[in-house]
Parts: structure tokens; sequence; C-alpha cells
């Protein structure tokens, strides 16, 4: 009898360690929507070619989004001054407007931000930001 409890004891433990397992991890939809990767937002996002690569003099790179009109970096916030460098080489190379959506996950994110509208406003670089701050809503552009 003390066997059959042991079993049935062991047995029930391993299932609600598999249903956990299986079931505990899962994103409800709105936290899906929330978060996602770099190519989640591209693919949400981009309103040209998403990943163009090029080879151009021994540089080669990939484009985010490649629009009539501009070459668009995707980064989340906290490499903003990353994405300016990739925004203006992309812009070389395509002889396009440079653009950066930039990625806001928080509140924390805004100081990011305003070291990138800072950064472009001063140095006068000429590269047009949005910001973006979830997969279902749209991009705002920012006037600097």
């Amino acid at each position: 009898m003390e066997q059959a409890i042991l079993r049935i004891s062991i047995f029930l433990l391993l299932a609600a360690v598999v249903l956990f397992l299986i079931f505990g991890k899962t994103k409800t939809v709105e936290q899906k929507y929330k978060k996602g990767s770099e190519r989640d937002f591209q693919q949400a996002h981009a309103e040209g070619q998403i990943e163009v690569s090029f080879n151009q003099n021994g540089i080669r790179g990939r484009i985010d989004d490649l629009t009539r009109t501009h070459a668009i970096e995707y980064d989340f916030a906290k490499k903003w001054a990353e994405a300016i460098g990739q925004a203006l080489l992309y812009s070389s190379v395509k002889r396009r407007q440079a653009g950066i959506v930039l990625i806001l996950e928080g509140e924390g994110d805004k100081k990011h931000l305003d070291k990138l509208i800072y950064t472009i406003r001063t140095k006068r670089l000429g590269i047009d930001v949005w910001t973006v701050q979830n997969l279902k809503d749209k991009k705002v552009k920012i006037k600097i």
C-alpha cells in the first residue's frame, strides 16, 4: 500500500513538473506584443525591403529597412550610438536619407532617446528618427 502511494505521489509530482515546463513559461499574447527581437520590430514596422545586404569597397553590412527614400537602422535604445554609425554608413552606401527606429522598452529608455536627439542636433547629422514601444503600435517620427 505504501509503495502504491509513493508511486502515485511521484507520478503526480512528475506530471506537475511537466505541466509547469510546458505551460509555466508560456507568455501571454500581450507579453508577446510588448517585447520582441530587433527583427520582430523590423518585420512589424518596416516600410521597405528588410535585411538588404551590401558589399561595397570591401565594406559589408545589412540594412534593416531600405525604402525608396531612407536607409533605416532598427536598434534598442541602449544601442543608440551604434545606431548612428550604422545609419550613416547605410545612407552613404545606398545614397539615401539616414534613419533610425529606436525601440523603447520602458521609461528608462528616454535618457537614451535624449542622447540620440542631442547628438544628432548638435552635430547636425541629418538623421531622421522614429520611436516604437511595442510590436502592435505604429512608429512615431521625432522632430529634431
